[in-house]
């Protein structure tokens, strides 16, 4: 029992606690490219609220998020009102256990890749390979779900300003 919630600690998904009613079908698409995530947080600013605002600010032809902003309200991520395009009531997270986790992960840190170089000084990057006992590795590790928790209640109420992307891993190698 105390392994088994020791595990549970250790999931994000269970710390969040986001119910996901999303089709595996719309997942696939979802996941298949930063793009979708990327225009469903960007709809939650007022200054986005449309195909043209969008696709302006992320450099992309307007054809291709207006597609995907079809996606993305047929799906209630998105949503459209008198205001113009805004953020859903659905929600969506791919977990540890996830197919979709890993081109997730993967999609975004492509991104970071690519704001990597253009030394913006309101962006952070941090590598930090490190040496330690297994004890304070294990204590970090239980840190940073407890981390990605505080962050999430801060995210949740916080007006839509700006749109970030945390990519955060803690692996032994």
């Amino acid at each position: 029992k105390i392994t088994v919630e020791q595990d549970r600690a250790k999931s994000v998904s269970q710390r969040l606690k986001i119910e996901d009613a999303f089709a595996d079908t719309a997942k696939s698409k979802f996941y298949s490219s930063w793009v979708y995530s990327g225009i469903h947080n960007l709809s939650a600013l007022p200054s986005m609220n449309s195909s043209q605002a969008v696709a302006s600010h992320l450099h992309l032809p307007r054809e291709l998020v207006q597609e995907i902003v079809e996606f993305l309200i047929e799906h209630r991520l998105c949503v459209m009102t008198e205001k113009g395009l805004s953020y859903g009531p659905q929600r969506t997270h791919a977990g540890a256990d996830s197919i979709w986790a890993i081109q997730h992960h993967k999609n975004w840190r492509a991104q970071a890749e690519q704001k990597m170089s253009l030394k913006n000084s309101q962006d952070l990057f941090f590598t930090f390979p490190m040496s330690l006992s297994v004890k304070d590795a294990e204590a970090i590790r239980k840190l940073l779900p407890q981390w990605i928790e505080e962050i999430h209640k801060i995210v949740g109420p916080s007006d839509s300003e700006v749109v970030r992307c945390l990519n955060m891993d803690f692996f032994e190698y």
